[in-house]
């Protein structure tokens, strides 16, 4: 938790430092408070199954009109939503840690905060841990901005702002150790049995859990300016690095030539408007577990999900109302079993003003968490395409939603090698509650009709997949 309530800031790049945007301007709640030391939580989370857990749901049920792709979460925080994550093995339980001094844990299936658990401080990050219990296990000497929990060792790890990370027992309020950084931690990812730890000045440190004696390796961010999230792969292999710069680094562990010849970074949240190219930080990274994709979050309101192996960018959804504070993907397929989505997977958004203007609008966005049903069946069919080797060179054009799919890849002559249509059982029950129209070869293609698929095809409009993201 955060020891005061938040004042707009401003960021100077040249050093790296923090300083308040105005001299007197309070956070939202226009109160300010003394600085204490930062406690660490632990809550209880029993309980938390659904009545009518086993029923299946259909779409239907929920929305009559037309397939789900996205919502709102109902009573969101009141304030600067800091964090969402969702649980380890669930994709039905969304934690969200807000500026307001809450956490809120909310069922996704059903739409409903469940538990709200109040403090004394804004808390800025939050973690699942199988515990039934609720213990403050103790105290930093300044915000605690980063917390992790470690399976490997059943143990928390806090990063502060007071240049430390703790280890902590969670079964007693004992701290196992202590180990300095070189700057304020700002972000903290675990990558198995080692965790990455992003610090102010540049600085990114990378300790090893069977033995923090030492620190396994010190590095510098290939980025020129500051750090603002890392997030490891799930391969465990690196991590990806943001920075206010609106730059994306992708680097690797092993410090081997070979391997470090493999790192890149890549421009990303920028737009133009007037001729003027605009930059912004980029706030939130989360990786898909079983992909190895990974979404980016800015603060121009965009959610970019990445391919960073093949370099290349899958898909850009809506512009949201406001920044992107945090991204969470789901990490198991309990709503797949619930909603029958075989191919899907969930990825929470959560939308807050984030003060990076020195002077404040007149209206301040609302803060939202969007939850998003997003397809990953095309990686598995460009996979198979590439494995069973049709062509070495070819070009994907995908159109995706829960319910639908089309994938068409292309030889260098232009000829069509396959068209992929993967319609649901349920969407051929409802026919009339999904319909879109590509144009093929001068020809009208309907998801419905299926009768008149071409056999060849020369282009499919990009634009048609835009249309459908914005809607």
């Amino acid at each position: 938790t955060y020891p005061i309530t938040r004042t707009p800031t401003a960021v100077n790049p040249a050093t790296d430092s923090i300083r308040p945007a105005t001299t007197n301007t309070p956070g939202r709640d226009n109160k300010l408070r003394d600085t204490e030391a930062a406690p660490m939580h632990v809550h209880n989370t029993i309980n938390l199954r659904p009545k009518n857990f086993g029923r299946k749901k259909r779409l239907f049920d929920l929305c009559p009109d037309k397939p789900i792709t996205e919502f709102k979460l109902k009573t969101p925080p009141e304030d600067g939503i800091s964090s969402v994550k969702f649980g380890p093995n669930s994709s039905q339980f969304l934690l969200v840690s807000s500026w307001d001094n809450s956490v809120r844990l909310y069922d996704v299936i059903t739409n409903n905060m469940r538990l709200k658990y109040t403090h004394e401080r804004p808390v800025l990050d939050v973690c699942f841990q199988m515990v039934c219990s609720e213990t403050i296990v103790g105290t930093h000497d300044n915000a605690v901005r980063a917390v992790e929990y470690s399976s490997e060792v059943n143990g928390i790890l806090t990063g502060s702002w007071d240049s430390t990370v703790k280890l902590w027992d969670p079964r007693s309020p004992n701290c196992v150790g202590t180990y300095t950084q070189p700057d304020k931690v700002y972000t903290m990812s675990l990558c198995g049995e080692k965790f990455v730890v992003g610090t102010a000045n540049r600085k990114v440190y990378v300790w090893d859990l069977r033995n923090m004696g030492y620190v396994h390796q010190r590095r510098e961010s290939s980025l020129k300016y500051q750090t603002r999230c890392i997030r490891c792969f799930p391969n465990k292999q690196g991590y990806v690095l943001s920075s206010i710069e609106g730059r994306v680094a992708v680097e690797y562990l092993d410090t081997s030539a070979e391997v470090q010849k493999k790192k890149y970074a890549f421009k990303c949240h920028r737009t133009k408007e007037g001729g003027i190219e605009n930059i912004y930080p980029v706030n939130a990274i989360s990786f898909h577990s079983g992909y190895n994709t990974f979404a980016t979050g800015g603060s121009d309101g965009y959610v970019n999900i990445w391919d960073g192996f093949n370099k290349k960018r899958l898909c850009q959804f809506h512009r949201y109302s406001a920044s992107i504070a945090s991204l969470c993907f789901s990490h198991d397929g309990e709503l797949k079993k619930i909603y029958n989505y075989s191919n899907s997977t969930v990825l929470a958004i959560a939308c807050s003003y984030m003060y990076e203007q020195e002077t404040l609008p007149e209206n301040i966005p609302e803060d939202n968490v969007f939850i998003r049903y997003y397809s990953l069946s095309v990686k598995m069919y460009v996979s198979g395409i590439v494995n069973n080797k049709l062509s070495p060179h070819f070009k994907c054009i995908m159109f995706d939603s829960p319910l639908f799919l089309l994938c068409v890849c292309f030889d260098e002559s232009g000829q069509n090698l396959q068209v992929c249509v993967d319609l649901y059982k349920e969407l051929l029950t409802r026919p009339d509650m999904f319909f879109v129209e590509f144009q093929l070869e001068k020809k009208k293609w309907s998801s419905v009709n299926l009768k008149d698929r071409p056999s060849t095809a020369i282009e499919a409009f990009l634009q048609c997949s835009e249309t459908f993201y914005q809607n």
